[in-house]
């Protein structure tokens, strides 16, 4: 036991830990992102600077474009109206003059406007051309040419008679080249000066590079005309990368003219040059690395602040635990106390019933039963109310019928209108399945509880039962209760605490009512746990109404009502089958258990044994073959699970020691021991008191067919129990029903109905 504390403490340490690095984690993310936040920031001012310089320098060139249309077309007119060469020169030059003239935004876009007209060189700037000079050698006339008659680009260059880098536009006149070629010079200074001059906020300056991946335009002089690979390995680098990526906006860091190191921003534009732009890179990021260290120096304080909160709810937890171990074990104790000597009281009263007894002690047995139930419904209340409070309430999902849940509970709540004048009337809709999936006990609880209030609060009258279902999806649909009385009714002030733990309302009123005021409460957790909910309407002196709904599968579309066929009343004074074959030991440390077990079981012909020890149990055991064990769980010495286990490890698997039956018979009706006991060897689970159809069930499900006989079930093979109160008309009866006072079932339309 102390090295499992130790190990749960060291699982907890570890959960600990976990939470302690997820939160560190959970900052440097956020450190992190606020980073690329950042950069994302940067990325969208670089896009701005560049959108702005690419709408610059497509203006220059849309200028020089209209430059070079305009100039090709006049050309055109002059060799069209026989005008001659000195005249076609003359126009070159003054257009030259006024294109030269500085553009709408401040640049001196134009540097001169020329030509190859009729086999003769024009320049707009009068420029004498050397005597070498051939012009259909020139960047200008092959561009021209290879555009087809559009408009040619060159690439930068450095004019012949200027030294200066220019780029040339030129087109083919509409005669063709042997008509020549109208080009514009475009001056670059003033273009590459814009270009170094692009900076964000945090400073920078801007490069322009030609299709040749040679500088044209840089703020150092010593780039211009290189070709970047010969700049070093991280340019060439560059290259590579430019080549590859095309048009993407990326960040290359280089190290700049002036030492520092840089972050390189580029974009291809379309006459296949690339614009980049540079920004310092500490400027830029000195935020985010500061940014880093607040968030660093954050995490840290949270990461102390958070152990320091984790630290005292693990300690709160932990008392918390160690509380709730105390009340659950209290209650284990509790409840194996109540019920041991409840199991003696309902047993023996269910043995004596079948007997023939007098009318009178009959009634009076009754009386003792239904009191005995009672007490034993406010201790499953209180134990399940703990199990919800401590967040310990499981639902088993499982396949069951609902017209026999709804049998079961008919005579169930028979007893307690046996002597009162009140009617009970089941409806269900005919479009209920029959099979449904989900935990049958806790519907099953949910129905008593509300037909229970209703008995209870009702003192003449009429309670009704309407069952019905709405279809969700081809696997599930909502199973809808609702339960009505015309009992006592509940004032509109008291609504609000009517589903409070441990409340009861009127209680002037109401003091003789039995209860814990935990019913309601159960109901509704019970409820939301199955994905449904609860509802009441009342009004007062008239009656109430509780509308329940919840959430169940279904397995077939079989009606409920298609397997309500009457059938033969059921003779409860013989047992559905006799096994005198079946040999079954009872172990229990209490004689007054051991002779209940012993008279329930007789019922059913069975050859009992009994012992009041492990010890004994384990001897016997080798000693005999037994159809079916029951082992108590709270024994001196060696208790039941123990004994289990010392069963099981006698012999191999498929031995009769492994395979043998073994029931868990135990007070302790709390959930987890069930489970305790299917993982210890056990095979099914019975809880004190013993309930008669439990205890059917089992034998039923343990015992092989072959030793269970059928029994003769005809009025002549034996007498129905008597007395039990006023008897009524039985419309029409069957075999789940037998002969239930104040409940009689009918056939109506469109649904079934006990009245």
């Amino acid at each position: 036991m102390k090295l499992f504390k130790i190990l749960k403490i060291m699982r907890e340490e570890r959960l600990h830990m976990a939470a302690v690095f997820l939160a560190l984690v959970f900052m440097i993310f956020i450190a992190i992102y606020f980073i690329s936040m950042v950069k994302d920031h940067l990325v969208e001012n670089i896009e701005s600077v560049l959108n702005t310089a690419e709408e610059v320098i497509d203006a220059n060139l849309r200028e020089a474009e209209i430059g070079v249309l305009s100039a090709s077309i006049s050309v055109q007119n002059h060799l069209n109206n026989n005008y001659t060469q000195d005249q076609i020169r003359t126009y070159i030059e003054e257009l030259s003059d006024q294109l030269r003239k500085p553009s709408s935004i401040g640049i001196q876009s134009f540097l001169d406007v020329y030509g190859y007209v009729n086999g003769e060189f024009m320049a707009g700037n009068r420029w004498e051309p050397p005597a070498d000079y051939t012009p259909t050698e020139r960047p200008w006339y092959i561009a021209a040419v290879n555009a087809g008659g559009a408009i040619g680009y060159t690439a930068p260059y450095v004019d012949q008679e200027t030294g200066e880098v220019v780029v040339s536009a030129g087109k083919i006149l509409n005669g063709g080249v042997s008509a020549g070629i109208v080009v514009v010079d475009i001056y670059m200074n003033d273009i590459s000066a814009y270009i170094t001059n692009l900076k964000t906020a945090s400073g920078g300056y801007g490069m322009l590079i030609n299709q040749d991946f040679v500088y044209i335009a840089h703020p150092d002089q010593n780039f211009l005309g290189k070709y970047i690979h010969e700049l070093g390995a991280k340019y060439a680098d560059l290259e590579k990368y430019l080549i590859e990526r095309m048009k993407d906006y990326s960040g290359i860091v280089l190290t700049g003219y002036d030492g520092r190191k840089m972050e390189t921003f580029f974009r291809k534009l379309k006459y296949g040059w690339y614009m980049g732009v540079a920004v310092p890179v500490d400027i830029n990021y000195h935020i985010s690395y500061f940014m880093v260290f607040v968030f660093s120096a954050t995490a840290v304080i949270f990461i102390l602040i958070l152990n320091h909160i984790i630290a005292k709810m693990n300690k709160a937890r932990m008392k918390a635990d160690q509380e709730n171990k105390s009340k659950t074990s209290f209650l284990a104790r509790m409840s194996h106390e109540i019920r041991t000597p409840m199991n003696a009281i309902i047993s023996l009263v269910e043995v004596v019933l079948r007997k023939n007894i007098a009318d009178d002690v009959r009634k009076q047995l009754m009386i003792v039963k239904q009191s005995s139930a009672t007490l034993l419904a406010l201790i499953n209340d209180i134990l399940d109310f703990s199990k919800i409070e401590a967040g310990q309430l499981q639902l088993e999902a499982k396949e069951y019928s609902l017209p026999s849940l709804i049998n079961n509970v008919a005579n169930m709540i028979r007893m307690s209108i046996a002597d009162k004048p009140v009617e009970l009337v089941i409806q269900m809709e005919d479009d209920a399945p029959s099979a449904l999936i989900g935990d049958e006990l806790r519907v099953k609880q949910i129905l008593i509880n509300l037909l229970t209030n209703g008995v209870k609060y009702t003192p003449a009258g009429r309670i009704e039962l309407h069952v019905s279902v709405k279809k969700k999806d081809d696997a599930h649909l909502t199973l809808f209760f609702t339960v009505s009385d015309t009992g006592i009714g509940i004032k509109q002030k008291d609504m609000e605490c009517l589903f409070s733990e441990f409340s009861r309302v009127d209680m002037k009123r109401n003091q003789n009512v039995e209860g814990t005021g935990l019913g309601l409460a159960i109901v509704k957790n019970l409820c939301k746990a199955m994905g449904g909910d609860i509802t009441v309407s009342s009004v007062y002196e008239q009656g109430s109404v509780f509308t329940v709904s919840l959430l169940q599968g279904f397995v077939d579309e079989k009606t409920a009502l298609e397997e309500r066929k009457p059938e033969e009343q059921e003779n409860e004074s013989r047992p559905p089958f006799v096994a005198p074959d079946a040999y079954v030991l009872v172990v229990d440390d209490i004689d007054t258990n051991l002779m209940v077990a012993e008279e329930l079981l007789k019922f059913y012909e069975l050859r009992i044994d009994t012992c009041t020890s492990g010890d004994k149990a384990l001897r016997l055991v080798q000693e005999n073959f037994y159809d079916l064990v029951f082992m108590d769980h709270m024994m001196p010495e060696m208790d039941g699970i123990e004994t289990t286990r010392r069963i099981r490890a006698l012999g191999e698997d498929g031995s009769y020691f492994r395979q043998a039956p073994i029931v868990a018979l135990t007070a302790n009706a709390l959930e987890e021991y069930r489970e305790l006991f299917l993982q210890s060897g056990f095979n099914d689970f019975l809880a004190k008191p013993i309930e008669i159809e439990k205890l059917y069930d089992i034998l039923k499900k343990w015992l092989s067919p072959e030793k269970r006989q059928a029994v003769d079930k005809s009025p002549a093979s034996g007498s129905p129990v008597g007395g039990g109160g006023p008897q009524r008309k039985v419309i029409a009866s069957r075999r789940r029903f037998g002969n239930v006072p104040n409940v009689c079932l009918t056939p109506l339309s469109n649904r079934w109905e006990v009245v």
